[in-house]
């Protein structure tokens, strides 16, 4: 429903001169508040290449960086809609200047489906 609008158009930089890796700002695909515990898996391809899971950190606004293993068990802390996080990779060097195609997925746990919900949007964003 809301997948166009999952990565926030022009996110995608590196971090600390690419030394810690990259990271964009994401949005909740849910129409609604979601826990981090219902969040469970989050997957990033770059220029076609899968980025490692261990390597993927998720941070709500002003938060810590946690890995998706670590999610699982974040039962009162939530993801309120609208809110911009980040997606944090662990990349040293981070990515070259210049346009990447960015593919980045999603999976909820939602208590009502029977089966989790995957939001997956494919943009290409430039790192200056």
């Amino acid at each position: 429903m809301f997948d166009r609008y999952i990565v926030t158009e022009d996110s995608l930089r590196n971090v600390d001169d690419g030394t810690a890796g990259f990271a964009f700002g994401i949005r909740c695909g849910y129409y609604r508040r979601l826990r981090l515990s219902m969040i469970e898996d989050l997957q990033v391809v770059v220029d076609g290449e899968e980025m490692p899971r261990e390597q993927i950190r998720f941070s709500l606004p002003g938060g810590d960086l946690r890995s998706i293993c670590e999610l699982k068990d974040l039962h009162d802390e939530a993801w309120e809609f609208g809110d911009v996080a980040t997606i944090t990779v662990q990349r040293p060097g981070g990515l070259p200047k210049g346009a990447h195609a960015l593919t980045f997925s999603q999976r909820f746990r939602i208590s009502y489906a029977p089966v989790p919900t995957v939001q997956t949007l494919a943009v290409v964003q430039v790192v200056e």
